[in-house]
């Protein structure tokens, strides 16, 4: 191992160590939510009977299944979630999509699992409910 391989190493671990510190990194952002009608978008991998995601993240590999989940809104309509690349040359690019009417009870899950892995980079997914944006969140993968 050279040098410079060792110091990436280190930085990368001094990262990820910082993200166990309770706040996001400089390259994540949290959930979203806001008393402007946006709800509190949750990402992970896992989501529990509720349709909750049980542990949240904004950092995924290519691999992941990437999960969302909000509270159901009482008057929620058609819910629309958008997968979309927000960097590189193919930024804007729709990775996927789905609309759903949600049923009455539990929270509301999305997911995305591109069939040839997810590229490296930065993504968010927009969440509409009745044609209304209703918020986003961005993660990354590495």
């Amino acid at each position: 191992m050279t040098a410079g391989s060792r110091l990436k190493t280190l930085a990368v671990a001094a990262g990820a160590l910082a993200g166990c510190e309770g706040g996001p990194s400089p390259l994540e952002s949290p959930a979203t939510g806001d008393p402007t009608g946006t709800v509190r978008l949750e990402l992970g991998t896992v989501i529990d009977a509720q349709g909750r995601v049980t542990m949240p993240r904004t950092v995924f590999s290519p691999r992941d299944t990437v999960r969302l989940s909000f509270a159901r809104p009482p008057d929620a309509d058609t819910v629309t979630v958008r997968w979309i690349r927000v960097d590189g040359d193919d930024a804007g690019l729709v990775v996927d999509s789905a609309m759903q009417t949600p049923d009455s009870v539990g929270a509301f899950s999305s997911f995305a699992a591109p069939a040839s892995g997810w590229a490296l980079g930065r993504f968010a997914a927009e969440v509409t409910i009745g044609g209304k944006s209703a918020g986003s969140a961005t993660f990354e993968v590495r």
